[in-house]
């Protein structure tokens, strides 16, 4: 009960300090709103806050779909950055629309609700998928999802990946629990919400084939569909922008040798040591999980399976994802998840605890500094 408290009162405390504290309860804060595209024609623009000097964040962009998800108005498209791209992931914006109950103002308030929301769901589900594991050291609390730096990127931001994670360990509860349909269901909204998710689909489904379950390997497939159609609807009905991924991608580990060469090179201070410690962190969870993989695959499960799509995104993604933390802590979330929830040897259970421990300094870190900035 006490870590349940843990996990929902410090979400809330940190929202709360940041809508009172940092953002001066003008709710726009957490969208990081910039000056340069121009702002959805359903914001409030007298209490909008704006950051003076930059583009904006991704959180602009979802809100501003929230606000018209079915883009009745010409500028609400206007507004995007990448129309194409910012449209075909409608998942967050279309469930705080409807949180929201379509009211402008009303709308980002849900957004911020909802990612809270994620953040206890998460742990509640993480929870209940070690709740058969029997030794402690295999079993570290639920309550290290708290230390993922991406949860709270994702929460300072508001951005989509925390919906998308949510959606996707409930769909791990689900097969684990033999109800194949409902995750197939929760699969298709995840799939909307990013298309990476896609991946994750296939690479589950052909593991249940390889396991000679047919029809399950068959229903999640059927999950793609609709996320399918509608990727295709949004290529035909919006003209403006791109799919992102010739700006996302490149050849298998150019942008990680990229990335790598330009801490080396860079100046050092707080700054660059927090950038280099959080992609050291991030390239140390793939390296674990992998190593868990590798060293499972005799015994794989669906966890195990579903860490290769996050494998081959971080061996093929550009300076584009990997430039920032801000970027790569939050698209790469699901590592941490996997990584949690892999069971291995003891050494493995020392390096996962010392990697999580290190994973709750960087948080601690990011979140001090977005409060008092």
């Amino acid at each position: 009960m006490f870590t349940v408290t843990i996990a929902v009162a410090l979400p809330v405390v940190i929202a709360t300090l940041l809508f009172t504290f940092t953002f001066h309860k003008e709710i726009t804060g957490f969208f990081r709103i910039g000056d340069v595209l121009p702002l959805s024609p359903f914001v409030n623009k007298e209490s909008v806050r704006i950051v003076h000097g930059e583009v904006g964040y991704d959180g602009q962009q979802f809100l501003t779909i929230a606000l018209d998800p079915t883009l009745k108005s010409i500028e609400t498209i206007k507004a995007l950055d990448n129309p194409i791209y910012r449209y075909r992931r409608i998942g967050y914006p279309i469930a705080g629309y409807i949180l929201g109950c379509g009211k402008p103002a009303i709308v980002p308030y849900a957004l911020v609700a909802l990612n809270v929301g994620c953040i206890i769901a998460i742990f509640l589900i993480v929870s209940l998928l070690k709740r058969g594991e029997q030794s402690q050291l295999r079993s570290p609390s639920a309550l290290w999802v708290l230390a993922f730096p991406g949860i709270w990127v994702c929460l300072c931001l508001s951005t989509a990946d925390l919906f998308g994670s949510t959606l996707f360990v409930a769909a791990l509860l689900l097969l684990k629990a033999r109800q194949h349909f409902w995750a197939s269901v929760i699969l298709c909204g995840a799939c909307l919400t990013r298309e990476t998710y896609l991946a994750t689909v296939v690479v589950l489904a052909g593991f249940m084939l390889v396991q000679r379950k047919i029809w399950v390997s068959v229903l999640l497939l059927c999950s793609i569909l609709l996320p399918l159609l509608w990727l295709a609807f949004v290529n035909k009905y919006i003209q403006a922008g791109t799919t992102g991924v010739q700006e996302s991608f490149a050849l298998p580990f150019t942008g990680i040798i990229d990335k790598i060469q330009n801490i080396a090179e860079g100046r050092f201070g707080l700054t660059e040591a927090f950038e280099g410690s959080c992609f050291a962190i991030l390239i140390a969870t793939i390296v674990l999980v992998t190593i868990s993989f590798v060293s499972s695959r005799k015994s794989l499960d669906i966890v195990h399976i579903s860490v290769l799509p996050c494998i081959a995104i971080l061996t093929a993604s550009s300076m584009q994802i990997l430039a920032y933390h801000g970027n790569y802590l939050r698209v790469f979330l699901d590592a941490w998840v996997i990584l949690l929830l892999v069971p291995d040897t003891k050494r493995f259970g020392y390096a996962r605890k010392t990697l999580l421990l290190l994973s709750g300094l960087a948080s601690l870190a990011y979140v001090i500094n977005y409060i008092v900035s």
